[in-house]
């Protein structure tokens, strides 16, 4: 019994230490980015507010305050980038080795070496899963101005007076959160599981009293009084107790230190000896008082002829199976419940899991209002566009039509009614061939990149099989719309600009049908589009573009629709070169990430779903803990019979009959009441698993207690 306690203490210790682990970890990160701290949310509507006047604006208030004003943009699931007036956010930032950024600067500190000449210094790193990189506010050419920011402070009047004076000069913010409250919700579950573990650690305690009362006469008997009893029961349980302290604390340092770094190992193994000692202390104090009772009320005489009364505690781990078991079916049918809300929520969000590493490109102003600057800004745009399409696999996706109006979507509006699955102005995107490569689309017949032609007078579009009955009218309709995007635009400019006229006529274009298999979904890659379909478009007609349309319509597809791939953590450095080609400085001057508007929601579901899975294994695992010691007090109790009946060749589901009956009774009638009660028929399915395991945990049992039985009995215990 003794090396079941120390298994027990051990798990017990280990669930804390992974406890401990994620606590830490999220409290760190809290500490870090949230504690002490205020959520705004501020918005830039119409164009009316300048972007840098809104950042200096920041750095002015965050100076004259001296609170820290940061922007938190999520590259990804595991990477946040924190663009902040204070590299060390009010103070909160520890740092491995360097130093902190000075302001206005493009140094920066990370938790991880990136090796780029501009980052100096490493931020310690408690979570090795999640990076934080803190660069100064000025460099903000890879975030959108509108967003969360987050203030250094939680005092409510000096976040109005921010509010107010940012209301009053450069934006408009509001209050959204106090970001100041730590949440364990996270941990709950493997809290519960350290509470189990205990339970049955107490119970086989209660086991290891029983199996020592033989002892304990016989100490009676040579003069031992209380103390020097207790003493000698609490030096003979310790041993083990300390092994399995050490143990779990070796491998809980090892585990650390091979995924974690050592920058808080000093704090975790206080926490750990803390916590140790507490558990230490407990079990010890647990046993001094049962000791108090049973050496006072044992009897020697039948202690030293080895009989041992097992009513009382069989009689509490039925019950306590009982419990465990209706618990574990409840906890099951909630994790069901659970599980399928998160699948949901998931199903939504799962398909974002392609924008990590995915950016936005964004135009500033660039002279709308005089033509003659907008036609020479246009062309510099579309080569960019063309370059960027090239040389970093720069794709497009422009649902607008899939925007909403109210309750309307646009391409309801636009198509008065008609209809919106053959209209250009209906339930049409336009994509270019990159876009393929990261949303593949199948054709009927052959594939799509050996079907695009790549004329100037030919519009490429993919119509889904089903439309076929209309090709005529698709025909007809996109004709139109090209000869408007590509001649009556180009006129416009040309018009006013006196320059030569784009003579082209509407039958000199041709428009190149692929039929595409139905059923098929484009990725919106914008989360203004498709929410209620998971951002998925299903079965649109699409344009894929090869750069025949008039230039200022690149301008459009670069501000709002056109993505780039990047794992730098500086992205917007990557285009630098294409943008020094096409001299478009002024008009190209910040990327933003597309994962950061649903990273943190993803990363939240994914913790809530992996702990979900967590507590039906502790579960499980404590159940059979408790069988091991129903099993193990049956066979010790009956240990003479069952030894007779081994000898005459009895099988051991014969000869366990009785408590292999009782615990298939324990386990199905909880089982069938919950699995009416809440409609779970997945419950019988289980059920018949758990007995599976607990008839081979029998038996197994079985064969490691009959060789002991046999001494106990050649002893002349009973």
């Amino acid at each position: 019994m003794k090396k079941i306690i120390a298994f027990l203490v051990f798990l017990q210790l280990l669930l804390f230490s992974v406890f401990t682990f994620n606590l830490f970890n999220e409290y760190k990160t809290f500490e870090l980015l949230y504690s002490n701290s205020s959520s705004i949310l501020i918005k830039m509507p119409d164009g009316k507010y300048s972007k840098n006047g809104l950042i200096d604006y920041l750095n002015k208030i965050s100076k004259e305050k001296d609170i820290s004003i940061s922007r938190y943009v999520f590259q990804n699931e595991n990477n946040l980038s924190v663009y902040t007036t204070d590299p060390t956010l009010n103070g909160k930032v520890s740092l491995r080795e360097g130093k902190y950024p000075k302001l206005a600067t493009k140094q920066f500190i990370s938790m991880i070496d990136t090796h780029s000449k501009n980052q100096i210094g490493i931020i310690k790193q408690a979570n090795p899963n999640f990076t934080i990189t803190i660069r100064n506010l000025t460099v903000s050419d890879n975030f959108g101005e509108e967003g969360i920011y987050y203030l250094g402070t939680s005092d409510r009047s000096k976040v109005e007076q921010i509010i107010s004076g940012i209301n009053q000069n450069v934006a408009q913010a509001e209050i959204i959160d106090n970001a100041n409250q730590f949440s364990f919700s996270n941990n709950t579950t493997l809290l519960l599981s350290i509470i189990i573990i205990a339970v049955c650690i107490l119970i086989a305690f209660s086991y290891y009293l029983v199996n020592v009362l033989r002892v304990i006469s016989i100490l009676k008997i040579h003069g031992y009084n209380l103390s020097k009893i207790i003493f000698y029961i609490l030096k003979d349980i310790s041993k083990p107790l300390l092994i399995s302290i050490i143990s779990s604390y070796l491998v809980c340092v090892l585990y650390y230190c091979l995924n974690y770094r050592t920058d808080y190992l000093g704090e975790l193994s206080f926490l750990y000896l803390l916590y140790s000692s507490i558990v230490f202390l407990f079990y010890l104090l647990f046993l001094v008082i049962c000791l108090y009772f049973t050496v006072n009320k044992i009897s020697i005489t039948n202690s030293i002829k080895g009989k041992r009364n097992f009513t009382l505690l069989t009689f509490a781990n039925y019950l306590l199976k009982l419990i465990f078991l209706s618990f574990l079916l409840f906890s099951i049918h909630q994790l069901i419940h659970n599980m399928n809300e998160l699948e949901s929520k998931m199903t939504n969000l799962s398909a974002w899991q392609k924008t990590q590493n995915l950016y936005a490109t964004k135009v500033a102003y660039t002279g709308q209002g005089n033509l003659k600057n907008e036609y020479r800004t246009n062309k510099k745009l579309k080569g960019y566009y063309i370059d960027l399409e090239d040389k970093h696999n720069g794709f497009l996706m422009d649902a607008s039509n899939y925007t909403y109006v109210g309750s309307e979507p646009v391409y309801k509006l636009n198509t008065n009614n008609g209809n919106t699955s053959i209209s250009p102005n209906g339930k049409r995107v336009t994509i270019n061939k990159n876009y393929l490569k990261y949303n593949p689309i199948e054709a009927s017949k052959g594939t799509i990149k050996e079907q695009i032609k790549n004329d100037d007078t030919i519009l490429n579009i993919l119509v889904p099989n089903n439309l076929k009955p209309f090709e005529k009218e698709i025909v007809k309709q996109y004709k139109e719309y090209f000869y408007f995007q590509k001649v009556s635009v180009a006129n416009i400019y040309n018009k006013e600009l006196k320059k030569n006229l784009n003579k082209t006529k509407i039958d000199e274009l041709n428009i190149n049908i692929i039929y595409v298999k139905d059923h098929q979904k484009y990725f919106t890659f914008n989360p203004e589009y498709g929410e209620e379909t998971g951002y998925f478009i299903n079965d649109p007609i699409a344009i894929v573009d090869v750069g025949n349309f008039d230039n200022s319509y690149y301008l459009s597809y670069l501000s709002s629709y056109f993505y780039f791939y990047s794992d730098s953590g500086d992205p917007y450095n990557t285009l630098l070169p294409l943008i020094e080609k096409n001299n478009v400085q002024s008009s190209i001057q910040r990327v933003v990430s597309i994962y950061d508007s649903h990273g943190q929601e993803i990363q939240d579901l994914k913790m809530e779903k992996k702990m979900n899975q967590v507590i039906i294994l502790v579960l499980i695992l404590s159940n059979l803990i408790v069988t091991f010691n129903i099993i193990a007090s049956y066979y010790r109790k009956n240990r003479m019979k069952l030894y007779i009946k081994k000898l005459f060749g009895f099988s051991s589901i014969r000869s366990n009959w009785r408590i292999i009956s009782i615990l298939f009774l324990i386990n199905l009638i909880p089982t069938i009441i919950l699995s009416l009660l809440f409609n779970e028929p997945i419950f019988l399915a289980f059920m018949f698993i758990v007995i599976v395991l607990e008839c081979i945990l029998m038996i197994f049992v079985e064969k490691i207690l009959f060789k002991k039985s046999l001494n106990s009995i050649i002893k002349g215990e009973r």
